[in-house]
């Protein structure tokens, strides 16, 4: 894992202070080495964090020096691609998957890309066309960001390191707040700040580096997608077994964020087949409420020979280490599990354990999103035709209660300019696309990939942790996908076929617990952390920069979050003031 940054430039001057902000932005992505490489008009850097090679040897990329690749994430076929060349012979075998990605993007170019099969976002420069090439991976799991104004084109890992180069004012973007506000995040391509976007998953950006002309291309989405006309059952399982094999071969000791639900015990089952030692994390709470998931994981973690740590969060802990915890997820997301995705990394940073598995994916994708389903049913039931609307956020009723109170605290001007005030309400289809399979899709490319995989990668990297998803992986992704286009799973339970491919590996009482969603003590954390930060809204700088009327935002205090609500506009607010704190503490962070 890396965290990797660049940008281009027309003057003919020292950079490297610039440089060096951006390395240290990203320095926790990446703690044990970096490199940096220049070429004429072109900076671009790597922190590299040691799991699998000693240095990551940036320029020493194509063997004629065109082609230098910065790399962050991991690619698990690359073994397969290198034997598709055997006139490289030894070379390429002794070659890292920078460099591999260097030699061969002379004979593939941008084709290349589509090939990978991992977690991955990279950035390759080839200094005969003098372009300048980015790229997702498929699911999303690995962040790239980029701005191209009047200082040149800028990418970076991270929104802190872009922010830190300089070459970007941080002004917030009025319609990203607006659906920030909305969804809890904010979806891609938009970020917080304006002039900065996001890479989309499974897209290509490319820069001509002598006119500054963009194009942005896909590579590839669920369109892309075959039937799969085989048994489900055997096929998830199949799926499963090729993504153990492949996200797993790696060296080092690895872990898992453990709790007691079907994802994560299958997830542990399969670690633990493929490697040992395997370190299980589990969060409780004092006093043991009954949503603690302590005791059930302790219980599977003994059955399946996984070394078991347990890390207790009281509300004091959440309070001294919130600010903290919002500047690490980079993004503001409102999620009030990152308190605990955050302890969980930084305990396996402390054990020794630099690489963490996490199960997200099965709930996103099979149904297991209480809302999401809800709106395919309705979807399913109301309309007619191939291209109909189809109802998306509008059976959230987090959104829906953002929706109504957004003209109320957000000043009237604000409010004008911004274009949807009713963006993902509804989902339109493509011609011969069914409402759940709309609905499905946009699920993964909206909540999990923005709020969820965006918010495990970022709390995890920021210890310098590896986070590892086994259940994105392509096989697992094309296989339950393309089962939803030869047969519906609507009406079966969620995640059915997982739950029963499962018993494969775990026996039935570990297969057939019932579902306990994971919950954290937010009654008991908002009411102190409200009293500790809320004050900070109040006048704030939330107020300053026309986000929230002033008239109101003290009564955004009285507004309590128990367990049994969707996440208000008040706690959204809470995390978006501290959010906005934080950033504009970070070194080269320039304000308009």
């Amino acid at each position: 894992m890396s965290g990797i940054w660049g940008f281009t430039h027309k003057k003919h001057r020292d950079y490297s202070s610039r440089n060096e902000r951006m390395r240290q932005a990203l320095k926790h992505r990446g703690p044990d080495h970096y490199a940096t490489f220049q070429a004429p008009g072109v900076v671009m850097g790597v922190n590299g964090l040691g799991i699998e090679q000693p240095e990551p040897r940036l320029h020493q990329g194509s063997p004629d020096e065109r082609f230098a690749v910065v790399l962050d994430g991991q690619i698990y076929n690359i073994d397969d691609i290198r034997s598709r060349f055997p006139e490289h012979g030894q070379h390429l075998k002794r070659a890292t998957t920078s460099q591999t990605i260097a030699q061969l993007y002379g004979k593939m170019g941008s084709d290349l890309i589509g090939e990978l099969r991992g977690m991955f976002a990279l950035a390759v420069l080839d200094r005969t066309e003098r372009r300048l090439t980015l790229a997702r991976d498929r699911m999303g799991e690995k962040p790239l960001y980029y701005s191209d104004g009047p200082e040149g084109f800028t990418f970076s890992s991270e929104l802190k390191g872009l922010l830190a180069s300089g070459a970007v004012d941080f002004r917030l973007d009025p319609e990203s707040i607006y659906s920030y506000f909305l969804f809890q995040y904010i979806p891609e391509p938009r970020t917080a700040v304006a002039g900065v976007r996001k890479v989309p998953a499974g897209q290509v950006l490319e820069i001509d580096l002598d006119t500054s002309r963009t194009k942005l291309h896909r590579y590839w989405d669920f369109s892309d997608v075959r039937a799969v006309v085989s048994d489900p059952v055997d096929a998830v399982a199949a799926a499963l077994e090729e993504a153990a094999s492949l996200t797993t071969a790696s060296d080092g000791p690895v872990g898992i964020s453990l709790s007691s639900g079907i994802d994560s015990i299958l997830l542990a089952a399969l670690l633990a087949r493929k490697r040992t030692p395997v370190h299980a994390f589990t969060v409780g709470y004092p006093g043991h409420p009954g949503n603690d998931e302590r005791p059930a994981a302790r219980r599977i973690a003994s059955h399946l020979g996984l070394d078991f740590h347990e890390i207790e969060i009281s509300a004091d802990d959440v309070i001294e280490t919130f600010p903290v915890v919002v500047l690490a997820c980079d993004d503001p997301i409102a999620d009030t599990a990152a308190p605990c995705y955050w302890a969980i990394s930084r305990e396996a940073r402390r054990q020794g354990v630099p690489s963490i598995f996490q199960g997200y994916g099965t709930d996103e994708m099979m149904w297991g999103v209480k809302w999401a389903r809800k709106a395919a049913e309705l979807g399913s039931c109301t309309t007619s035709g191939d291209d109909g609307p189809v109802p998306f956020y509008a059976t959230h009723d987090g959104y829906l209660e953002a929706h109504a109170r957004m003209p109320l605290i957000m000043p009237a001007q604000t409010l004008q300019s911004i274009g949807d005030l009713s963006p993902l309400r509804e989902l339109h289809r493509r011609p011969g696309e069914s409402a759940e399979g709309r609905i499905s899709t946009a699920v993964v490319e909206t909540y999990m990939r923005e709020n969820s995989l965006t918010q495990g990668d970022r709390l995890t990297m920021c210890h310098g942790v590896e986070r590892r998803l086994m259940f994105t992986d392509s096989s697992v992704v094309d296989t339950v996908f393309g089962l939803r286009a030869h047969r519906s799973d609507l009406a079966l339970a969620p995640k059915e076929y997982v739950r029963k491919a499962a018993l494969n590996w775990v026996p039935s009482w570990m297969a057939e617990r019932p579902k306990m969603p994971f919950e954290t003590p937010v009654g008991q954390w908002s009411g102190r952390l409200f009293h500790t930060y809320g004050p900070l809204v109040d006048g704030g700088a939330l107020v300053d920069l026309g986000i929230l009327r002033a008239d109101v935002a003290r009564d955004l205090l009285d507004d309590v979050y128990e367990a049994t609500r969707p996440t208000p506009v008040s706690y959204k607010a809470l995390v978006l003031e501290l959010w906005v704190r934080e950033m504009l503490k970070l070194p080269g962070v320039r304000t308009a």
